[in-house]
């Protein structure tokens, strides 16, 4: 009898001990590459109430084990950021001390990485034997308003609030679009959405006129490249001085030749008071005189 017992009592402690030392072990790749996922969250939720009952982070090879699991039904999901959550069903029974579950895949978030792709980030460039060209991808172009806005994404270009620009640190470099020299100020002209590439001359050597550090050329879309183009701004600006600023400009392209004729017209109100005196030495007196004036000063450009 005491046998007996004693053989009762071992088989009770060893279906316990079974019980209770239950391990799921498994590990986490990229779906796209098949690469381990290192530092992946993994997590034990409960069926069928999905109760997280413990957690770990993946290792380097993307491995993890789940350890004291007792007997019954869970969900095996792994997370990690910037990617779709996983994962695997799986049964614990007391018979098995460890269970390999298949590999969890995780997949990329499309939508999410390319938001975080397109704020604020500069564009890479393709090295070429003599330059570096930046080409314009349309999210990028939608998102900037001129072309000094799109020139910021530029990593050898660095342009302040008041839109002055230095190329590589210098500012003595000329610009150009589609191989023609440009001012400064045409760039706020361009539309973002007709610019196909940018470019970047860092060591122009003799090739160009005089002793400059950089160019920078601007290659436009071929539909961008003929017909008209041109804007007009209108502005009053209410300083001490009504001033009233009237600005334009006009291009026509067609084949390699490119007409351009800009213009500008400024027109100042001053309110003045002119004061004559007269002097009388021998009564000594003086008298003045006010009077109440406008004058009105217009200055006009023309440059083709």
């Amino acid at each position: 009898m005491k046998r007996i017992l004693i053989t009762l009592a071992t088989l009770l402690l060893l279906t316990s001990f079974s019980a209770e030392a239950q391990t799921i072990k498994g590990s986490v790749c990229y779906e796209k590459d098949k690469a381990p996922v290192a530092f992946a969250n993994v997590a034990l939720l409960h069926l069928p109430d999905s109760s997280v009952l413990t957690g770990v982070i993946t290792l380097t090879d993307g491995g993890y084990r789940l350890e004291n699991v007792k007997p019954g039904s869970y969900f095996v999901r792994a997370s990690f950021v910037g990617y779709r959550s996983a994962g695997k069903a799986v049964d614990v029974i007391g018979e098995v001390k460890e269970i390999a579950l298949d590999t969890i895949y995780l997949r990329e978030v499309t939508a999410l990485l390319s938001e975080i792709t397109v704020v604020g980030e500069r564009l890479k460039g393709k090295e070429m034997v003599d330059r570096t060209v930046y080409s314009i991808p349309e999210v990028v172009s939608k998102s900037a308003t001129n072309g000094y806005d799109l020139l910021k994404r530029i990593p050898q270009v660095n342009v302040d609030f008041q839109n002055n620009i230095t190329l590589n640190g210098s500012s003595n470099f000329i610009i150009q679009v589609d191989g023609r020299q440009r001012d400064r100020e045409y760039l706020a002209r361009l539309l973002p959405s007709d610019i196909q590439s940018i470019e970047i001359i860092s060591n122009p050597g003799g090739r160009y006129e005089g002793n400059i550090d950089g160019v920078l050329n601007i290659i436009l879309k071929k539909e961008a490249r003929y017909g008209v183009n041109g804007n007009f701004l209108e502005a009053l600006k209410p300083f001490n001085k009504v001033t009233s600023v009237t600005q334009g400009s006009i291009d026509y392209s067609i084949g390699k030749i490119t007409f351009y004729l800009t213009g500008s017209y400024i027109a100042q109100s001053l309110n003045i008071s002119p004061e004559v005196e007269n002097r009388f030495t021998a009564i000594d007196s003086t008298t003045y005189t006010y009077g109440d004036g406008k004058i009105k000063v217009s200055l006009g450009s023309v440059n083709a």
